[in-house]
């Protein structure tokens, strides 16, 4: 069912159509007009796919995009380098109607008009900026962090992209969601500086303990649906 009318734990459905498939001989392109294949698109965030690509449970209309489910402040960050050109951030978990129902949320346009488009999200680190305007992001960038604003019942981020700025695809297919910003990457990207050994965070230990759903991004920890 879909997270909009179910709570999360309740989506944990086990089903290959729900695992994050990568299709290594996609492309796409940054804002420098480099080739960027699936292998260098960085995953936005962690979390478990809730609802997939196409789905029509509880619809009228097949599922645009991909929900990825986790807990509410989970950090998104940019799949590659780009330009916001689309920004809502007056929304607040509620108010379903808000962002035409798709609450606070970003657009992320690619050098080769690849979109990206980020959803539900509880607040953005974008600053806002008048139309026909965009804001240039990096690769690894902090974009905001995941929420429950617009249609929603429970913290996701409803991810949607558009190869080349046309047909809505299954970002499963184009984005390597095993491929995470790491801390090197996230730093270069807000300060232009590589972190020195010494500031590099630890990772904490989040235990290991419990199965995971089979649609479990690849490379997260514990599954939430334990």
């Amino acid at each position: 069912m879909s997270i909009r009318t179910l709570p999360t734990f309740l989506l944990c459905i086990a089903s290959v159509a729900c695992t994050a498939q990568v299709d290594s001989a996609s492309e796409s392109t940054d804002s420098q007009g480099r080739k960027a294949s699936s292998s260098t698109l960085k995953s936005p965030t962690r979390g478990v796919v809730s609802d997939p690509f196409g789905s029509t449970m509880n619809r009228t209309k097949p599922h645009s995009g991909i929900d990825i489910a986790a807990p509410e402040g989970t950090p998104i960050y940019a799949p590659a380098d780009g330009r916001i050109i689309r920004r809502e951030n007056g929304c607040t978990a509620g108010d379903m109607g808000c962002g035409k129902r798709y609450g606070n949320h970003l657009e992320l346009q690619l050098g080769d008009g690849t979109l990206i488009f980020f959803a539900h999200l509880k607040k953005t680190e974008i600053p806002p900026f008048k139309d026909g305007e965009s804001v240039a992001v990096r690769k690894c960038q902090f974009l905001g962090e995941m929420g429950t604003t617009g249609r929603s019942s429970g913290p996701h981020l409803h991810l949607e992209f558009n190869p080349g700025g046309g047909a809505v695809a299954d970002p499963a297919r184009h984005i390597a969601f095993s491929n995470h910003c790491q801390p090197e990457e996230i730093a270069l990207a807000e300060t232009g500086q590589p972190l020195t050994p010494a500031s590099t965070p630890q990772p904490a230990n989040s235990g290991t303990d419990g199965k995971r759903c089979e649609h479990d991004l690849p490379g997260d920890g514990p599954s939430l649906c334990d």
